[in-house]
C-alpha cells in the first residue's frame, strides 16, 4: 500500500507493529471480561473433539455463546458480560450436559469441565450447585466487587473506599474513612504492596486524570449504577496491564426488558457520634474532635426497555455531600484586619468558627444500550458532573482555612461509547471510545486576592493565604482540560489456545491559568516554561 521507504510507509508500518505487539490493556477489560473454559471427557476418562458448548445468559447479546471443543477435548468462551450462565455440552450419541448457576465476573475465568457418557438421543442430565470459585487459569491478581456488597458496606462509595476491604491496599493517612463518617475522599488513591499510579477505568476505559496523579479524583461514581468493580492488584503481572500499579475497572449496570428502580441513601449526624476526648487529652489542648459537620448521600436509577428485546436504558443521578470538622483547626480572628493600611500578618484562633474538610457531588448520566442485530451491540453513555473537593487539603492539620482552596470540577463532561460483535464462535471485534472533560477552578475559601501568606515555622502552621506555587497551587487558577481514549482488538479462539491484539490511543491536553497574588513572582517551572511577572500564567501540554 505505502512504498517502505516513504514516511507513510513507515508510519504505517509502526502501526501495525504496535497493534500486534501491543496487548490491548484496556480492551481486554472492557464490555466482557470473564470467560467460561474446560474439558469434556466421556465416561471413560477420553477426551471428546467436536462437542459444541452453548454458553447462555441474559447478560449476552446473542443470548447463547457457541464453541466446540477442539483435538484435546478443550473449549474456551472469553469475553463474557458478567452475569449467570448456563453451560450445555451436546454431542450426537451421548448424553447431553447442563451445567447451571455458573458466575462469570470481570476478569474471572471459571472452569467449567464435562463428562458425558453414552446415552440416548433426547436423553439430558442438569447439574447444579458446582459453580466454580477458584480462577485456575488466570495469572493475575485481581478481586471482584458486586455493587450489591459495596453498597451495604458502612463505607465511602467510591473507589478510594475499596481499599477497606482489600488486603495489602494502603491509604494515605488523611484519607482513612472509619465506618463510613467521611463519606468519600476523592483525593487520594491507594496502592498495594508499594506500587502507585493507580489507574481508573469505566467499563474498561480509562477514565483517570491524567494530571498529577492517575486516579481520578475529579470524578465519583454512583454507587447506583455499579454492577461489579474489579481490582487488579498487580497490574505488572500481566500481559495486559495498562501500568505497573493497581487498575481499578467499574463495570455499569445495563437496562433489560424488565422496569427496575433502585434507591440509596446515606445519612448521619454529629450527634450520632462518639468522641474518644478524656479529661487528660483537654488538659493536653485537644479541645475537639473531628466530629461530622454533615453528611448525606441520595442516589437513584431506573432501568427497562425503550424497544423490547431492542433498546434498552438505565438512568442514574446522585446527590452528595460530606462536610467534616478538623481537630484543632479555625479560622483567623484576625484575617481582613489590616494593620496601617497592610494586610494582616498575625494568627489568632477564632475557636466560634471550626475549620472543616467538604466535599460534594452531583451527577447525572444515562446508559443505553442497542441490540442493532443478533451479533452486534452499541452502548453509548452521556453524563455530567459538578464536583467539588473544598477546603483541599484542610485535613493534613498544617493549613488555616484560609491559606486553602477549593477546587470546583465543574462542568464535568462524558460521553463513552462501544460496539461489540462475536463475528463466529472463534472471532471477537470489540471497540471503545471516551471522552472526558470540562473545568478545574481553584477559588480562594476566605482570604483576599493581596492578603499575605504567613509560614510559621515554628509550629509548622501557614495562615492569611495560600501564597504562591509554582504549579496548580494558587488561589483565582483555572484548567480546562480534555482526555480522549480509543481502544479496539480483536479475539481468535480455538478449544487450547486464544490470541488477542489490540490497540490504544490517548490524547489529554490541558491549558492553565494562574493569577499571581502581588504581581511580584518571576521564575520558570520545572519544565522550563516561564510564569509571566504580571497578569496570567499560561501552560499548555
Amino acid at each position: 500500500m505505502f512504498p517502505s521507504g516513504t514516511r507513510a510507509g513507515r508510519l504505517a508500518a509502526l502501526m501495525l507493529g504496535l497493534l500486534m505487539l501491543y496487548p490491548a490493556a484496556v480492551a481486554a477489560q472492557g464490555t466482557g471480561g470473564g470467560g467460561i473454559a474446560g474439558v469434556v471427557r466421556d465416561d471413560s476418562g477420553a477426551v471428546l473433539p467436536g462437542v459444541t458448548i452453548e454458553a447462555s445468559s441474559p447478560a449476552l447479546i446473542e443470548g447463547t455463546r457457541t464453541v466446540v471443543t477442539d483435538g484435546q477435548g478443550r473449549y474456551q468462551v472469553v469475553n463474557l458480560r458478567p452475569g449467570t450462565y448456563t453451560v450445555t455440552f451436546t454431542l450426537p450419541g451421548f448424553t447431553t450436559l447442563r451445567r447451571e448457576g455458573i458466575n462469570v465476573a470481570t476478569g474471572f475465568t471459571a472452569t467449567v469441565d464435562g463428562t458425558l457418557p453414552v446415552g440416548a438421543l433426547q436423553e439430558t442430565v442438569t447439574v447444579t450447585g458446582e459453580a466454580p470459585l477458584v480462577d485456575v487459569r488466570s495469572t493475575t491478581q485481581s478481586q471482584v466487587l458486586q455493587g450489591e456488597v459495596v453498597r451495604e458496606l458502612p463505607l465511602g462509595k467510591n473507589s478510594g473506599a475499596l481499599a477497606a476491604v482489600l488486603a495489602a491496599a494502603i491509604l494515605p493517612p488523611g484519607n482513612i474513612d472509619v465506618g463510613g463518617a467521611n463519606g468519600e475522599i476523592r483525593s487520594g488513591g491507594f496502592t498495594v504492596h508499594g506500587a502507585g499510579d493507580m489507574m481508573n477505568l469505566r467499563d474498561g476505559m480509562v477514565e483517570s486524570f491524567m494530571f498529577g496523579g492517575s486516579n481520578n479524583f475529579l470524578s465519583s461514581i454512583n454507587p447506583v449504577i455499579v454492577q461489579e468493580s474489579e481490582v487488579t492488584l498487580s497490574g505488572g503481572l500481566s500481559a495486559e496491564a495498562f501500568s505497573g500499579g493497581t487498575m481499578i475497572n467499574t463495570v455499569p449496570r445495563e437496562g433489560s426488558n424488565r422496569l427496575r428502580a433502585s434507591f440509596l441513601t446515606d445519612y448521619t449526624h454529629a450527634n450520632l457520634q462518639s468522641d474518644n476526648l478524656t479529661s487528660e487529652t483537654r488538659a493536653r489542648g485537644a479541645h475537639t474532635g473531628s466530629e461530622v459537620r454533615r453528611l448525606r448521600d441520595i442516589a437513584g436509577g431506573v432501568g427497562g426497555p425503550i424497544l423490547q428485546n431492542r433498546l434498552w436504558y438505565f438512568a442514574s443521578s446522585r446527590f452528595w455531600i460530606s462536610e467534616t470538622y478538623v481537630p484543632g483547626v479555625f479560622y483567623n480572628k484576625l484575617q481582613g484586619v489590616s494593620v496601617n493600611g497592610l494586610p494582616p500578618v498575625f494568627f489568632e484562633p477564632d475557636e466560634s468558627r471550626r475549620g472543616f474538610v467538604g466535599n460534594f457531588a452531583m451527577e447525572g448520566s444515562v446508559r443505553l444500550t442497542w441490540q442493532a442485530s443478533p451479533r452486534n451491540k452499541i452502548i453509548y453513555t452521556p453524563g455530567l458532573e459538578r464536583n467539588c473537593n473544598c477546603q483541599f487539603g484542610i485535613q493534613n492539620g498544617t493549613l488555616a482555612p484560609e491559606a486553602i482552596n477549593d477546587d470546583l470540577y465543574w462542568p464535568y463532561h462524558r460521553h463513552s461509547g462501544s460496539w461489540q460483535s462475536p463475528v463466529n464462535n472463534r472471532l471477537l471485534l470489540q471497540m471503545g471510545a471516551l471522552y472526558v472533560g470540562g473545568d478545574f477552578n481553584r477559588r480562594p475559601t476566605g482570604a483576599a486576592h493581596d492578603d499575605f501568606a504567613v509560614r510559621d515555622r515554628t509550629r509548622n502552621w501557614s495562615y492569611g493565604n495560600t501564597g504562591f506555587g509554582l504549579g496548580f497551587t494558587q488561589n483565582y487558577a483555572h484548567m480546562d482540560w480534555s482526555q480522549f481514549n480509543i481502544n479496539g482488538s480483536a479475539s481468535y479462539v480455538t478449544g487450547s489456545h486464544a490470541l488477542k491484539i489490540g490497540g490504544l490511543w490517548l490524547d489529554a491536553p490541558r491549558h492553565l491559568t494562574a493569577d499571581v497574588p502581588h504581581n511580584q513572582f518571576k521564575s520558570k517551572d520545572s519544565m522550563g516554561q516561564r510564569w509571566e511577572r504580571r497578569g496570567h500564567a499560561q501552560r499548555h501540554s
